[in-house]
């Protein structure tokens, strides 16, 4: 879920850091609020199957990051019917669209 998601939370922390919002040596915010508030993200899992969840709740199309662990997952269900292709490393979001995946 990975690369595209923790560049961009590189890229703020490192100038929050350069403009000095951010004290030296300070405790930084955790992973949760560096997120955007508009992604939702939910895994169950049981024994060797889990389901991954997510979810846009925003107007604007956002880009994921999936990592590798949906590669070999099937999409259970989803509220647009397009293609989405679950062995690249993040996935497109349309405005208020949730997938769900199960691995």
């Amino acid at each position: 879920m990975a690369k595209a998601k923790y560049e961009n939370i590189f890229k703020d922390l490192k100038e929050k850091i350069e403009s000095e919002e951010y004290e030296y040596q300070s405790i930084l915010p955790s992973e949760n609020i560096l997120v955007p508030e508009s992604v939702f993200a939910y895994k169950r899992s049981l024994e060797e199957k889990a389901i991954y969840v997510y979810g846009n709740l925003d107007n604007n199309e956002l880009e994921v990051s999936i990592g590798e662990k949906l590669s070999k997952g099937s999409i259970l269900i989803q509220n647009y019917n397009r293609d989405i292709d679950l062995k690249a490393h993040s996935m497109a979001l349309m405005p208020y669209e949730f997938v769900a995946v199960i691995v």
